[in-house]
């Protein structure tokens, strides 16, 4: 059981250094009475999203946003808090497959990205719960005024914005007591899709 405590303690410490491991507190980690249970929880609901990922029919479109992605002249990522992890995780990614990739942090710098980017760029949005334009107003602004290809992937999206959309990957996931879990597998695919096509 020391292990155990020594597991949990870990899970913990990582959970709150960094919002990308993202289990928290949708397991429970501190009322955890038993190991066993506490690890069958996390594998039901890693086999949850696992199932529900694969058995998506929209996966092609992950093909074709890796498509874009080579074939466009700049690439940039968008997302806030968890998402924002996730885009700087995959800028990381993508600079280790020698494609560049711009993740502003702020709004000065998104402003100069959608006043630059052409129809040749493409700007990405990751949105865990489909609420990114909801708490960043000016963002959707200069975002839909942008000439690049715009692309949405997000866990939950209501299609409130989808016109303005070449791509948009619907994760289908809206158990948030698994947390990010499914945005970062389907990041870690596209990452995939990248190396596989042509």
């Amino acid at each position: 059981n020391t292990d155990f405590l020594t597991f949990k303690y870990e899970i913990q410490r990582m959970n709150d250094a960094s919002t990308s491991f993202n289990l928290q507190p949708k397991f429970d980690i501190a009322s955890a009475q038993r190991p066993e249970e506490y690890l069958q929880n996390i594998q039901i609901r890693l086999n949850s999203v696992l199932d529900k990922l694969s058995a998506n029919s929209e996966l092609a479109t992950l093909t074709q946003i890796a498509c874009l992605i080579k074939q466009s002249k700049h690439v940039a990522i968008i997302g806030i808090r968890e998402s924002l992890e996730i885009a700087l995780n995959l800028q990381l990614g993508f600079l280790m497959r020698k494609q560049s990739v711009d993740v502003p942090e702020n709004t000065t710098v998104l402003s100069e990205i959608t006043k630059n980017y052409t129809e040749n760029d493409v700007i990405i949005i990751i949105s865990n719960n489909g609420n990114y334009f909801s708490s960043n107003r000016d963002d959707w602004y200069q975002i839909r005024n942008a000439k690049a290809k715009l692309v949405l992937i997000s866990q939950d999206y209501s299609g409130k914005f989808s016109p303005i959309f070449d791509y948009i990957f619907k994760i289908g996931f809206d158990d948030k007591r698994i947390g990010t879990l499914p945005t970062i597998i389907v990041s870690d695919y596209l990452l995939t899709c990248f190396d596989t096509h042509e």
